[in-house]
């Protein structure tokens, strides 16, 4: 059974889930009687029912839909619930599912959109789904993060320019898609907030600030 979780418990088992993720079984019994939905994806891929997976994802007795796969030309995921014998679509968004769990009445999907061409950010965002309420989504962006276990995550205090690299680089330049960025800033925190610390490097950590409810992201902060 999936118990509470506290902020901290939450963000480690997240983030180390990219080291360790887990494929979702892909499984159509039962896709036949369901109906409602659109999936353009179907269009454009040669195998669509490799990445469909009938479930009961909010626990009410009825079959509701994942798709999580191949959608030229990258990866899409599209999650429907059943209401009044119809699927109504709850979530669609770039990326490949990497863990689901369910238990109870709630089932908790994390997606993870990579980088890739132009985006040089990487999304991991968990759908939370549960009875009858609208879903909890929540994002992590990052860059580069380390391959390692994060453990012992704590609550520190910060202020200062979270960066993408434990480095100072201040310096304009322009990538191959003929974006400018300003050196490794990601966003300059005004006034101290509190940042959950995940890792260190000298004088640097590695932190996650909460931008709003719905978004945070992972940098360096010296």
């Amino acid at each position: 059974m999936l118990t509470p979780e506290s902020r901290i418990e939450s963000i480690q088992r997240r983030v180390n889930l990219l080291n360790h993720p887990s494929s979702i079984k892909y499984d159509t019994t039962g896709f036949s009687k369901l109906s409602g939905f659109n999936n353009n994806c179907d269009d454009e891929n040669e195998h669509p029912w490799d990445y469909y997976s009938v479930v009961d994802l909010n626990k009410d007795g009825q079959n509701d839909l994942i798709y999580s796969g191949f959608c030229m030309p990258y990866s899409k995921t599209f999650i429907w619930v059943t209401e009044a014998n119809r699927l109504l679509l709850l979530y669609q968004g770039a990326g490949d599912i990497i863990s689901m769990e369910s238990a109870g009445k709630q089932t908790r999907i994390n997606v993870l959109n990579g980088a890739i061409g132009c985006i040089s950010e990487s999304y991991l965002t968990e759908i939370m789904i549960e009875a009858t309420l609208p879903p909890v989504v929540h994002s992590i962006e990052y860059h580069v993060l380390p391959k390692k276990n994060f453990v012992n995550l704590t609550n520190i205090k910060v202020k200062g320019i979270l960066r993408t690299s434990p480095r100072k680089d201040d310096v304009d330049h322009k990538d191959g898609c003929e974006q400018v960025f300003k050196g490794n800033q990601l966003e300059s925190i005004e006034e101290e907030a509190e940042v959950i610390q995940l890792d260190q490097k000298g004088e640097w950590k590695l932190v996650l600030y909460d931008q709003n409810k719905f978004h945070s992201v992972i940098g360096w902060i010296q």
